[in-house]
Parts: structure tokens; C-alpha cells; sequence
């Protein structure tokens, strides 16, 4: 192989255009080309991968880190074994014309390819406890601070009610870390009911929160939504290419389903499919890819958060009905003022929070799993109905959630009442709120 010094040569001038416009190319409104991204209107630079060792160890939807020779010349790719590769594999002559040219999709061999476990730029990618006491000590404040501030704005961004912003605060910060059979443990999906519907308030909430998380998406639940979008991927034989879905999302990405859009009407044959690729993830964090003859379901991670005027019409862990206490004679100007409050520096501080007590450590020791044992069983004696098995994993993740938040370790007795109180004052408030209208 032939390696020439860039600066010995002088690159020709339309040459170098050619490569500068590599990536404008794709985002062009004018051209045909499918980048087939996985979100609608979803503009950028789109490339093909090709890696070489330990593709085994890669899961779908990984985060990737791909250091590796650039390929933008047809006539490599063209006379490259891959490329016959290809054909001999299965991929037919018609399927390859299917490709996009190197011009508009460059090609990646790569050499180094490396796990991102996070995108957050202010963390490292292994954070170890001395590496997360330095980070603080560059903050200047610590986790309960940290805590304190932000539940103060999320309490305004609930528009005053301070048991949702508690369940919001839980919510961002969870994450599942253990998948136990049918059962991803740790997550916490959230609906927020009787919001003010006709004001744009999940428009509103996501703008909010996009600046506080490093990945976030509004899915409008119309009904053309519903029936018009691929929520799964799909395989297109004739063109042997997956067809990307909505859900297909990377691990820790906050969805917001903004259910308010939601209006009578009938569901087609993909929009009951797209109902239930809903309710596998927010129940099961699973996505099934329908391969034709066959689906398969692949494990995912994503925080689901459902925004609705009653109760919704799809699952979640938690249902809290705003108790709105706050007044304001324009919401947008509310929020305005909200988000204003949010400097760079302050965003920098809460997306360190919430990065570092996502991965935290925590620690069950014995004495408190004998202690929520005995009050279990106490529990269990004064209300038998609605203490359930189900009900003690609830409260003993919300108790996880809640002393993670807080920078601890472990558990406490403390967090314990903390989470019973919380999910007292939940149960209290969700039979005073009536069903949505739902579509037949």
C-alpha cells in the first residue's frame, strides 16, 4: 500500500471541493437519495461502516466510537474484495446499485473501533470514584446541591406541582441496568396527565429538557403520525436493506410522546402495530425488527416520557395527574423565562449531575434488605389488596432512583419513607383523573 504526504502534493482545487462537499451532498432537500435515518427530517452526515474484528461484541443500537481509513473514490469500492464480497454473500446485482455512491455515503474501513457508554462531553467515558470527586471539585458544588437547584426548576417546569417534579427528577435519572427474563429493571417510565393542552405545553417541556439531557425526541402522537411512520425496522428484500424505525434508538435517549395531539379517529393496520411497538418498549424495552419471515426482538434502553390531557392510552411505571399551582398569563413567555435561567454553565452543572448519579455504584447491604423485608410484611398486614409483589419492586426502584439522586451509596430508611410517601401521595391523586377519549 502506497501512503503519500499530504503536504508533499498539492491537492487539486476541484478535488478538494469534492471533498469538502462530501457532507453537504446528503443534506441537500433536492436529492432522491435516502440516508434512511431512523428519525423523521433527520438532516446530516450518513457513512458505511466497515468493520472488520469483534463485530460479535456489537449489539444494535450501540454508541460507536470508529477511528479508520476514509473511502470516497467509486472505483475502490467498486474493485474492492468487500465489494464482491458482497454479491458472493447474497446481495444480489440489483441490491448493489442499491448503495449509495461513496460520493454522498462515504465508506469507513475501520481500524479502531471503541464502546461509548454515554455522550455526555462533560464525562469521561469509565468513571471511577476518584475521577467523579475531581469533576465535582471542578463544579464547585456537590450532588445534594446539584439536586436542590434542579428540582427547583423542574418544579416550575410542572408548573408548581412538587410530586411531579420529584417523579420527573427520578425519571431523568433512570436508566436500566439489569434485564431479568421479560423484565428491564431500573427504568422509569413517566406520564405527566392534565397538562394545559392547547398552550404547546410538551413542545414547551421538550425544549426544557433537551437542554438539560444530551439526547432527547418529541414523537407527536397524531393519528397520521401513528399510521403514516415505520416505528420498527423493517427488512426490504428487493433492495436487501433494513429499513430504519422511530424506536430505532440509541441506549439513554429521553422519548417524550406528546399524546395530546392524539384526536378520534381510526388506526390503520401499521398504526396498531406502531401502538404496540410502543407498549413492548415501555414495557419490556425491547423493539422487535420484523425480518418478513420472521421478527426478532432486540433489547433497547430508552426513557419514555408520555405527555396527555387524561390518563394515556399506553403503559407506564408512573401515572401523575399536575395538581397545577402556579398562574402565568402566557405560557410561552413563562417558559421563555424558565429557559433563560438555564446559562451554559448551569446546564454544564446539571448534565454533570445527572450523568454522574446515572452511574453511580449502589449498594443493597443486608440490614436495610431485612428492614424492607419487616416492613413489607407490616405493609402487607394493614392493606393487603394493594400491597403487592409488583408493589414492593416498584417502591424498592423508586427507593434506588431516589438515593441516587441524592449522591448516596445505598439505601437508607430514610429513602425508603421518602419513596412511600411519594407513592402514597401518587396513589391519592390518579382516581381523580378521568380516562382520555381513546381512537376506535
Amino acid at each position: 500500500m502506497e501512503c503519500t504526504n499530504p503536504h508533499d502534493t498539492e491537492m487539486n482545487p476541484e478535488d478538494k471541493r469534492s471533498r469538502q462537499n462530501i457532507f453537504e451532498g446528503q443534506t441537500s432537500t433536492t436529492s432522491p437519495l435516502d440516508l434512511n435515518f431512523p428519525l423523521p427530517g433527520e438532516t446530516g452526515p450518513a457513512c458505511l461502516v466497515k468493520i472488520y474484528d469483534k463485530v460479535d461484541s456489537l449489539k444494535v443500537n450501540d454508541m460507536l466510537e470508529v477511528i479508520g481509513i476514509l473511502s470516497i473514490d467509486p472505483s475502490m469500492v467498486a474493485d474492492s474484495p468487500d465489494f464482491s464480497d458482497d454479491i458472493e454473500e447474497g446481495m444480489n446485482s440489483t441490491a448493489v446499485e442499491h448503495l449509495p455512491p461513496p460520493s454522498l455515503v462515504p465508506r469507513i474501513h475501520a481500524v479502531i473501533v471503541n464502546k461509548v457508554e454515554h455522550n455526555n462531553p462533560w464525562l469521561t467515558n469509565s468513571l471511577d470514584k476518584d475521577s467523579q470527586e475531581k469533576i465535582l471539585a471542578e463544579v464547585g458544588e456537590d450532588l445534594k446541591t446539584l439536586r436542590r437547584r434542579l428540582l427547583e426548576l423542574l418544579q416550575q417546569v410542572t408548573l408548581g406541582d412538587s410530586l411531579a417534579a420529584e417523579y420527573l427528577l427520578c425519571h431523568l435519572t433512570s436508566s436500566v441496568y439489569f434485564s431479568s427474563g421479560l423484565l428491564p429493571i431500573g427504568k422509569l417510565s413517566l406520564n405527566l396527565s392534565r397538562v394545559p393542552t392547547s398552550l404547546g405545553y410538551a413542545k414547551l417541556l421538550h425544549q426544557f429538557i433537551s437542554s438539560l439531557v444530551t439526547k432527547c425526541y418529541m414523537l407527536p402522537l397524531s393519528l397520521n403520525y401513528l399510521n403514516g411512520k415505520l416505528f420498527s425496522p423493517q427488512k426490504d428484500y428487493s433492495k436487501n436493506r433494513l429499513k430504519t424505525g422511530v424506536l430505532q434508538m440509541s441506549k439513554q435517549t429521553h422519548l417524550i410522546l406528546d399524546e395530546t395531539q392524539l384526536e378520534a379517529g381510526q388506526l390503520n393496520v401499521e398504526g396498531h402495530k406502531n401502538i404496540k411497538a410502543l407498549e413492548n418498549v415501555i414495557r419490556f424495552q425491547k423493539i422487535e425488527y420484523d425480518f418478513g419471515f420472521y421478527q426478532r426482538e432486540y433489547e433497547s434502553n430508552i426513557e419514555v416520557l408520555c405527555i396527555s390531557e387524561g390518563k394515556s392510552i399506553l403503559p407506564a411505571d408512573v401515572h401523575v395527574p399536575l395538581d397545577i399551582s402556579i398562574r402565568y398569563e402566557n405560557l410561552d413567555s413563562y417558559f421563555s423565562h424558565l429557559n433563560n435561567e438555564l446559562t451554559p454553565n448551569l446546564v454544564k452543572k446539571f448534565q454533570i449531575y445527572l450523568g454522574l448519579v446515572k452511574r453511580m455504584e449502589y449498594t443493597l447491604e443486608k440490614e436495610f434488605e431485612q428492614f424492607v423485608q419487616n416492613d413489607f410484611i407490616s405493609m402487607r398486614k394493614n392493606d393487603s389488596k394493594s400491597i403487592t409483589e409488583d408493589g414492593l419492586h416498584s417502591l424498592l426502584n423508586l427507593t434506588r432512583l431516589l438515593t441516587m439522586s441524592w449522591g448516596l451509596p445505598g439505601p437508607t430508611a430514610e429513602m425508603w419513607q421518602r419513596a412511600k410517601v411519594l407513592e402514597t401521595s401518587c396513589r391519592e391523586r390518579v382516581p381523580q383523573q378521568t380516562q382520555t377519549l381513546q381512537p376506535h
